[in-house]
């Protein structure tokens, strides 16, 4: 059985490109676990590792989205 809580908090493992209907790239977002994905975009798993297998692939519960890993470190804002 999978953990349900990460304590991963020093790297996005995903990123999600959200897209207009002409397919142009509008925002970006980064996510720590696929879990925050899956409580986000109220999709099962099975959906998102599909997506990420092939991100050109086109589903309709995830219309103008394209999911990719990376590993990119957080960066911690700094408060005034």
């Amino acid at each position: 059985m999978p953990r349900k809580t990460s304590k991963n908090k020093s790297y996005y493992h995903y990123l999600v490109h959200y897209h207009d209907d002409e397919g142009e790239l509008e925002d970006a977002e980064y996510f720590l676990t696929l879990f925050d994905i899956m409580e986000k975009f109220k999709v099962c798993r099975k959906t998102l590792m599909t997506q990420l297998r092939d991100p050109e692939r086109r589903t309709h519960k995830l219309k103008g989205i394209k999911l990719f890993r990376v590993h990119e470190p957080v960066k911690k804002e700094l408060s005034e």
